[in-house]
């Protein structure tokens, strides 16, 4: 089967969760945030800086979340977007693993079409890889 598109992550911004908050599923990790911006809806990873991990976020050996960005507020107001030096709480619907020092890289989730030559290149990418 040929996968007609792919979702493309670009890099919107990153955040440093400061504090939880909450109790039981209801936990909201108050952050600030260090680069871009955080958008409600946005796709987020959740783990150690880039700096600390190889190729993708990590916290320890593996990422603790990879999901939506699904609560995004200031002080109690609900936002759709949260610029660079500001504080936030964030929350997302499947996770309540938050821990302080947990780095969040946001991304916005591109469909981009593949071309012929995509799905061609991608063997002979691979192969290159291994020699």
């Amino acid at each position: 089967l040929v996968q007609k598109s792919a979702q493309q992550r670009i890099p919107i911004g990153e955040a440093e969760v400061r504090a939880v908050f909450g109790k039981g599923s209801k936990l909201v990790a108050g952050c600030m945030v260090t680069e871009g911006s955080l958008r409600e809806d946005c796709f987020v990873v959740v783990g150690l800086p880039a700096s600390l991990a190889s190729d993708i976020v990590m916290r320890g050996k593996k990422t603790a979340y990879e999901g939506t960005l699904t609560s995004l507020r200031r002080v109690k107001e609900s936002v759709k977007e949260i610029d660079q030096g500001n504080e936030c709480g964030v929350g997302c619907k499947d996770f309540i693993g938050w821990e302080e020092g947990d780095k969040i890289q946001a991304f916005e989730l591109v469909s981009k079409r593949r071309t012929l030559e995509d799905i061609v290149a991608g063997p002979q990418q691979q192969m290159a890889a291994v020699q």
